[in-house]
């Protein structure tokens, strides 16, 4: 069973909200989705610290994370792995 979260209306998600906003995804129950997968996900979603709170929040005690990056947290990437000794 999938439950669409999205800020495009026009892409008929179950829920028009963005994963940053603590207001937007108070709806969303504690603990429910075993896998959560991001697709596209933007520099501000690594970057918003609300973000991780939701998704700890929402997501089943050992359930899986997948997060696919947007071009745009590309960068983000290059800076991080950068600064790493390696």
């Amino acid at each position: 069973m999938y439950y669409t979260l999205n800020i495009e209306g026009k892409d008929e998600p179950d829920l028009v909200a963005s994963i940053t906003s603590l207001a937007d995804t108070k709806s969303l129950p504690d603990h429910r989705f075993s896998k959560v997968i991001f697709e596209n996900v933007d520099t501000i979603v690594f970057l918003n610290p609300h973000t991780i709170k939701i998704i700890e929040r929402i997501t089943k005690p050992g359930g899986i994370i997948e997060i696919s990056a947007g071009k745009t947290a590309a960068r983000l990437f290059v800076d991080a792995f950068s600064k790493t000794n390696g």
